[in-house]
């Protein structure tokens, strides 16, 4: 009930910057335990993501991360085609339309130099200028080092190990 509830609030905010702010949505949140809201010290550094800023806007609710993290990759390859269709039609309406979209799912997940990249696009398209020959293709690979880092923060950011005690979190 209270990841619904969180759900609904989150889902509501009108744009990603405001949900680092879990407690200004959804009340005050208790601290987790290191397993739960931390990741292992010997964790390598994330470079194309930044998953606490995702556990933060799911009001550090593990399970909640783990189905965003779940919804974007399911979403990301409908919302790439559609931008690489509108990008190779050259269509500036559609640019705008697919950059906009995906920029805001991998906003959510803290991909800076994506959200960078997309918003030079729509830039662009507004300008009724094309992107560089090569952006697709730079674009894609990126994507596809962010769908990788979504994975390995999936994995990462798993359930408290059992000698770990979950602080309460306070209904959001």
């Amino acid at each position: 009930m209270r990841a619904a509830a969180c759900r609904r609030a989150w889902s509501s905010l009108p744009s990603p910057s405001t949900t680092t702010n879990c407690a200004a949505t959804c009340g005050p949140v208790a601290r987790p335990t290191r397993g739960a809201a931390h990741p292992p010290e010997a964790m390598q550094p994330y470079r194309h993501i930044d998953p606490p800023q995702l556990l933060r806007a799911a009001c550090q609710d593990l399970p909640l991360f783990r189905s965003l993290c779940q919804t974007y990759l399911d979403m990301a390859p409908a919302m790439l085609a559609h931008l690489a269709q509108a990008v190779r039609s050259g269509t500036p309406q559609a640019i705008l339309r697919s950059s906009h979209d995906l920029r805001g799912s991998v906003a959510l997940l803290g991909a800076t130099a994506l959200v960078a990249r997309l918003t030079a696009l729509e830039q662009l398209a507004r300008q009724q200028e094309r992107p560089a020959p090569d952006w697709l293709d730079g674009t894609m690979h990126l994507l596809a080092q962010v769908e990788a880092e979504v994975r390995r923060g999936m994995a990462e950011y798993a359930a408290p190990a059992p000698q770990e005690q979950q602080i309460p979190v306070s209904k959001c």
